[in-house]
């Protein structure tokens, strides 16, 4: 463990992590989630593929919560992608105790803005407990077989923030078959299948929305760290442009 602070909390980086927490994560992971091991340690493949951070309470020796995510490039600085938040129950308020941690340390990391996309669960504790703001949605797409590619709307120059995937795209799951992602720059994987993505705008002329009753949309919320209104705007004219590459999933 690293950058030990009271009341067993650590901030771990990327660099800081270790085999042994690697297993604690994971172990939580499925204790708050379910799934098998190997499904925990393919979604923590993200806190590996890019530059992480993950602020993590420590019980006699066991992890019992985390508020993790990923430093990720934006325009002159950066923002901080919050992803997941877990807590077995033995630490109350766990999420905005690391939260409120976490962000303190965020300004000297060059971190301007901490977003993500809170599920039903945690909305209300973002935005009461960490003072985001919610605005903005990512619904799914899926390309009409061969037409997908006509008349594409591409914004490659937008200037957001771009997650590393693994090969294929897929963090939390083993690549389906004959489903192929959708990124900003392109496909994640080819040959037969169909192409999805998820997306702020239509991405294409041959692009249908799922409905909501299929595929419930993922809000979108965010806390500007400074008080420069000429940043914070910019970031804000950007929400319209969100994309699969701006989140963690699938």
């Amino acid at each position: 463990m690293s950058n030990l602070l009271d009341d067993g909390i650590h901030i771990t980086r990327r660099s800081d992590f270790s085999n042994e927490f690697i297993a604690q994560w994971t172990r939580l992971f499925q204790r708050c989630f379910g799934g098998s091991e190997e499904n925990a340690t393919r979604v923590f493949q993200k806190y590996l593929l890019n530059d992480s951070r993950i602020c993590c309470t420590i019980k006699d020796g066991t992890m019992v919560a985390a508020y993790c995510g990923l430093k990720l490039s934006h325009e002159d600085s950066a923002v901080f992608l919050s992803t997941d938040t877990m807590s077995d129950g033995t630490q109350k308020g766990s999420s905005v105790i690391l939260g409120k941690r976490l962000y303190k340390t965020f300004i000297e990391d060059d971190i301007s803005v901490v977003c993500g996309y809170p599920n039903n669960n945690i909305r209300k504790i973002r935005e009461k407990g960490l003072g985001w703001t919610l605005d903005g949605n990512l619904y799914l797409y899926v390309g009409i077989p061969f037409f997908w590619r006509f008349f594409r709307k591409t914004i490659k120059d937008s200037g957001l923030w771009k997650a590393i995937r693994p090969t294929g795209g897929w963090y939390t799951r083993k690549k389906p078959l004959f489903v192929h992602l959708l990124g900003r720059d392109g496909l994640y994987s080819s040959n037969v299948g169909f192409v999805i993505t998820l997306s702020a705008y239509r991405p294409g002329a041959f692009f249908i929305r799922m409905p909501n009753f299929l595929f419930e949309p993922r809000n979108f919320g965010y806390k500007c760290l400074t008080d420069n209104a000429k940043n914070n705007n910019v970031f804000l004219k950007k929400i319209k442009f969100l994309d699969l590459d701006t989140i963690d999933i699938p």
